[in-house]
């Protein structure tokens, strides 16, 4: 039968060993993104819809800023998660089987930078610099900061896989399903975190009930998807040892 390599629709019945893209199929899909402090979500409850994008196509690139409300928790310093979904259109998230998720925390503990010390104490900058003298140590502990980018991609080409040589990056970005006598890889949802840059971080003030947040969208090759893959396990790796930070 054929081998890996880009999937071709009529011969979707498959030789043994391969997996497909689901894709292939061109589901009718729906991108949600919820918000909550909770690690994990069990079912619908105390979590906040976002952003919902009814028909949504993986070829075309969007941007949208929204306003997320902060819970009490989050602002007294806890964290507060972003929970995308793919998924069927029309079908809630929890209810479809062939949905794929990521999680990504929008909140970060940092240092201020300098010129946020006077969002914190409201001083105006002359007060600021003689207070500074005084209150460099109270200055150096680390405060809740708003991640106020978003960036996802999905894997959009028909690759279909060798089952028997999966590569370790991208396998643990898949989700596999049994489709009658074939095995279906989900869309690939990746998030770029390296775009991430601490410019676009906001301080997370106790008064603050609402900040923006601008999700965009873009496709994604197999190729590009595998780069960022390696480039955000080396960057990660290399934080471990404070040897990086995103200001870079």
């Amino acid at each position: 039968g054929p081998g890996p390599g880009p999937a071709k629709e009529e011969r979707a019945g498959g030789a043994a060993g391969c997996i497909w893209p689901y894709l292939v199929r061109r589901p009718k899909l729906q991108l949600s993104v919820y918000t909550t402090t909770r690690s994990n979500i069990g079912a619908e409850n105390n979590i906040d819809l976002i952003l919902n994008v009814e028909d949504f196509d993986i070829e075309s690139r969007f941007e949208r800023t929204v306003n997320v409300s902060v819970p009490k928790k989050t602002r007294n310093n806890g964290t507060l998660y972003a929970y995308i979904f793919l998924h069927h259109a029309g079908i809630l998230p929890w209810h479809d089987g062939k949905q794929v998720h990521i999680v990504s925390p929008l909140t970060t503990y940092m240092v201020p930078k300098p010129e946020e010390v006077n969002l914190i104490t409201g001083e105006s900058t002359t007060q600021q610099i003689e207070a500074e003298k005084k209150q460099t140590n109270a200055l150096d502990e680390p405060v809740s900061h708003w991640r106020s980018r978003l960036t996802l991609n999905v894997m959009v080409e028909d690759f279909v896989f060798d089952g028997s040589s999966l590569p370790a990056d991208v396998h643990r970005y898949m989700k596999m399903v049994q489709l009658g006598k074939t095995v279906h890889y989900l869309p690939i949802l990746f998030i770029d975190q390296l775009s991430n840059r601490v410019k676009d971080l906001m301080i997370i003030n106790r008064s603050t009930t609402e900040l923006p947040l601008t999700v965009s969208y873009d496709k994604i090759s197999l190729g590009k998807l595998r780069f960022w893959i390696h480039m955000q396990d080396a960057v990660f790796s290399l934080q471990q040892f404070g040897m990086f930070t995103f200001s870079q």
